[in-house]
């Protein structure tokens, strides 16, 4: 995210100490630096109202502190996926984005699951375990979209159902036997080219067949599916990778990791330390008001420089700022107090005069810089 470098005044703040930040703040922004936004560190008396409602001028972003927070730590909005798509493209934009995690979103962009490679490979292992029998939750659409499918006859294509994938490799008679065992009404039938298991699958009712390795139906099977209400659809892969694929089209919000609450941005560092502990991931998304997605906190934020710098205006002491101050890099000081016990670990801009106020120094800065006062 873009750095922020807010000028404040100091606490219980008087009208000198709100107009000097509000005015040199507009000075930042009239010589190009962009990011500058002008606070203060509590609430206004009448007469600092008055100014600046007789004048127009917005009063200064009321920050009541600057304990560390998510916010100020945040980079880039991650890439988020749609919970309805299909897992293997969900895996796919990982891969692409190289990201190790992954925001679930509905539709609006509100924040539903998390999916991490351990979520994933726990949703696998189950679904491929060979003494139960997986039940993929799917849908005709995901099914099309994974496989790259050509859709030949298509019936319900968007609703999701728990689906069982049965592979016609026995004989003609045992493959009858066992689709017929129980209600097909579920199943997912792989067929290569063999057309009397691809009639005796649609006459089961089956809930789609898919033929394999690019292989069309004949007209007969065709019409009879039309028929019995039975999809079919024809994968360019072989079986065995079909197979694969059809366990890879599930919604990724199936195989998302749904137990990562998520922070707020105005949540405190100390608790997102604690969220970082408890995610498999390392790593939590970051919502605003509306629980839609605006950052991703991972253990290298809790490390790296805030996105926040800090110009203290009308006062030089640490005392007398805003709580939470000393966490941040202090890029000037503009003041006409005595000075206090004020250090930095690093070079600033320290202007001190003897004036009667720091609104007095501002406005000899727009002379100086030849800025208009307006």
């Amino acid at each position: 995210m873009e750095k922020i470098t807010y000028v404040i005044g100091h606490k219980n703040p008087d009208t000198d100490s709100v107009v000097a930040a509000a005015a040199y703040a507009a000075l930042k922004k009239a010589l190009g630096f962009g990011g500058t936004v002008a606070a203060r560190a509590g609430a206004v008396n009448p007469q600092t109202e008055y100014i600046f409602h007789r004048f127009n001028v917005p009063l200064p972003e009321f920050i009541p502190d600057l304990v560390p927070k998510v916010e100020y730590y945040l980079g880039e909005p991650p890439v988020c996926v749609d919970e309805m798509m299909p897992l293997w493209e969900a895996l796919s934009v990982m891969e692409s984005a190289n990201r190790q995690v992954l925001p679930i979103v509905d539709k609006v962009g509100r924040y539903k699951a998390m999916l991490h490679y351990s979520a994933f490979a726990q949703s696998i292992l189950t679904k491929i375990n060979p003494r139960h029998k997986a039940v993929i939750p799917t849908s005709l659409y995901h099914l099309i979209e994974t496989i790259k499918a050509q859709p030949l006859v298509v019936f319900d294509r968007d609703t999701v159902f728990n689906a069982r994938m049965v592979v016609a490799a026995l004989s003609t008679e045992k493959f009858h036997d066992y689709i017929h065992a129980e209600p097909a009404d579920n199943k997912i039938v792989l067929v290569g080219d063999r057309e009397e298991a691809q009639r005796i699958a649609v006459e089961a009712g089956a809930k789609a067949i898919i033929i394999t390795n690019g292989i069309l139906p004949s007209k007969e099977v065709k019409e009879l599916a039309e028929k019995k209400g039975v999809s079919i659809l024809t994968s360019p892969y072989d079986t065995s990778s079909t197979a694969l694929l059809v366990l890879y089209s599930a919604p990724v919000i199936t195989v998302a990791d749904q137990g990562i609450a998520p922070l707020r941005r105005r949540d405190w560092i100390r608790t997102a330390k604690q969220a970082i502990a408890k995610s498999p991931s390392r790593s939590v998304p970051v919502v605003d008001d509306e629980g839609k997605v605006i950052g991703l906190f991972t253990e290298g934020d809790l490390i790296k420089e805030a996105n926040i710098e800090v110009i203290m205006v009308d006062h030089n002491e640490f005392s007398q700022a805003v709580e939470g101050i000393d966490h941040y890099r202090i890029q000037e000081v503009i003041d006409h107090h005595r000075l206090g016990s004020f250090s930095t670990p690093y070079p600033i801009t320290f202007i001190n005069k003897v004036v009667g106020s720091t609104s007095t120094i501002v406005a000899s800065m727009f002379r100086e810089t030849r800025t208009p006062l307006t």
